[in-house]
């Protein structure tokens, strides 16, 4: 798994193939920039016949670069796959003059050589433009990638030849001149020259076990290519770390300022209320002061009248207000606080004025009541508001 993830960031999503189609006076470029989304493969953008100043004006040197070898100088065959054959192919040349391509089928090997340092003198024009070649295929064979995709036998037209293909395999090969026949691909429609492209970047993002390669004249682009891809990789994570760092910093820092705003509130808050109730803490032992002096400070007597007044209220009423011993008149500094200890004022409303006269004869008739006063009996549509005070003997 960890390989896996490793080969997806390394690789990025994108790759470059580039079709270099050798013939007698000069080389002919052909482009694909190929992006891989999850497991489908989509083309981006795709150029036939064009020459070197024009190729490295489109293609983008941080894209990795897949080279694709055709054409004039490169040679195929079918051989048995047994030890020795490529002296065959070779006759009195040496091996080590050739880069072999080799696709692996049941067998027999199709095989694809060109020269050293044709294949070489590509790549080092490349390296010099700072692009990084990280992959490379020799001749039509890595049209074999694609076999999976036919359901029956399809003859595939990679430039200059035309691969046989069955049942996921190659079944054989033949030399055309200027055939054309368009492959279809999912949405994509590939000619001659840009077939041999999409296989390529099939098999960079899936490889294809049957394709041999066994040569290290990439090894170092590739591990190059790696390097700065790794470089770029830790630069994107360091920088979305910063950033995250950043925004946390932030994130908390305004819930830091919202907390200490609340606490600023509730200290304000409980100072204010440390302040109200000293106030009022004075203010009841100053009234206790003033009722001890007036004599009429007896609970009994105070929860007596209260109790005589409540138990006497008839359901069709509702009290607002009950004040035993009312101010006798307004404070003033400097003076002692008057009670008037004969009245108890009395505030609520009624349903139903019946209810309410009869409630005032009841009042009436009690030992300790001198007389009942209606101060006010106001009405609206559903009820009477009522005030009234009682005078105690």
């Amino acid at each position: 798994m960890i390989e896996k993830l490793k080969d997806i960031a390394f690789k990025g999503s994108k790759i470059a193939v580039i079709g270099v189609q050798f013939s007698s006076n000069e080389v002919d470029y052909t482009y694909m920039l190929c992006q891989k989304e999850k497991q489908q493969l989509r083309v981006i953008e795709k150029e036939q016949g064009l020459d070197a100043e024009t190729l490295f004006e489109k293609v983008p040197t941080k894209t990795p670069v897949f080279l694709c070898f055709m054409g004039k100088g490169v040679l195929n065959k079918k051989v048995k796959d047994e030890v020795g054959y490529r002296d065959s192919v070779i006759f009195n040349a040496s091996e080590e003059d050739f880069y072999f391509y080799e696709v692996k089928q049941e067998e027999d090997l199709y095989i694809s050589m060109a020269r050293r340092d044709q294949v070489d003198a590509v790549i080092e024009q490349f390296s010099e433009k700072k692009y990084s070649v990280v992959d490379l295929t020799i001749g039509p064979f890595i049209a074999v990638s694609l076999a999976p995709l036919f359901e029956k036998e399809h003859r595939l037209v990679a430039g200059n030849t035309v691969v046989s293909l069955d049942e996921g395999t190659i079944v054989g090969f033949e030399s055309v001149k200027d055939e054309e026949q368009r492959t279809v691909i999912g949405d994509e429609v590939l000619n001659a020259a840009h077939a041999p492209l999409f296989a390529a970047s099939l098999h960079h993002f899936f490889p294809n076990p049957a394709i041999q390669f066994e040569y290290d004249v990439l090894q170092e682009e590739v591990k190059e290519y790696r390097f700065k891809r790794g470089f770029e990789l830790l630069g994107a994570i360091t920088l979305i770390g910063f950033f995250a760092a950043l925004l946390i910093s932030y994130l908390m820092l305004n819930k830091y300022n919202e907390d200490a705003l609340i606490l600023e509130n509730q200290i304000y808050q409980s100072e204010e209320s440390y302040l109200q109730i000293q106030a009022l803490v004075a203010e009841k032992a100053n009234k206790e002061d003033v009722l001890r002096t007036t004599g009429f400070f007896n609970e009994k007597f105070i929860s007596f009248l209260v109790q005589e007044v409540s138990m006497s209220i008839p359901s069709e009423m509702r009290l607002k207000k009950l004040e035993v011993f009312p101010l006798g008149n307004k404070i003033k500094d400097g003076e002692l606080i008057a009670f008037d200890s004969k009245r108890i004022d009395i505030e609520g409303i009624t349903t139903s004025n019946v209810a309410f006269n009869r409630w005032i004869k009841q009042m009436n008739r009690k030992d300790w009541v001198s007389k009942v006063d209606k101060i006010d009996l106001s009405s609206n549509r559903r009820s009477n508001t009522f005030k009234v005070q009682i005078f105690i003997k």
